[in-house]
């Protein structure tokens, strides 16, 4: 077009609205404006992310319950602590953590014993492996601090919470 450098694309057609619309609800929660295609997709690969994540590592957590005291000889002495209390930390995690993600409640605050968990696994369990015993734990940390940073998404218990507190506090 004349006039318009190949610098400046031209804004899509609903861009303006789009802006609009988020300015006109700038006091409400996230949760609670308008959104666009692309928040949408962004939301629903947060959902994908924390579902799928989840129930990767709630079969984890399970088989670690199903096996407490296999899985208590297997960390006995690991930070200090005893096998007991490390199975059980790691069982709450791989299993109440993961269904808190696999729903979206709480779930920035879920994701911690998770990263955590992942943490351990990566810097104490695994810190003499080859990096094909050590990836899959450094995978799991990754997404989990991801959760942290993104949120959970429009498609999460913690937003439809947030959407009814909204409406609760302007009434």
């Amino acid at each position: 077009m004349p006039g318009m450098s190949a610098a400046e694309p031209t804004p899509p057609a609903d861009a303006t609205s789009a802006t609009a619309d988020v300015a006109q609800h700038a006091d409400e929660p996230t949760a609670v404006r308008p959104t666009s295609r692309v928040d949408l997709l962004a939301d629903f690969g947060r959902l994908l992310l924390r579902v799928g994540i989840g129930l990767a590592m709630l079969t984890h957590g399970l088989a670690k319950a199903g096996d407490f005291a296999g899985t208590t000889g297997k960390m006995d002495g690991l930070l200090g602590l005893p096998g007991n209390i490390n199975a059980a930390l790691a069982i709450f995690a791989e299993v109440g953590c993961s269904i808190l993600l696999i729903v979206g409640l709480l779930t920035r605050l879920a994701a911690v014993p998770l990263a955590f968990t992942m943490g351990v696994a990566l810097a104490v369990v695994h810190l003499n492996d080859a990096w094909e015993k050590q990836e899959k734990a450094a995978l799991y940390l990754l997404v989990y601090v991801a959760i942290v940073l993104l949120g959970p998404g429009r498609f999460a218990l913690d937003a439809l919470l947030a959407r009814v507190w909204a409406k609760r506090s302007k009434a």
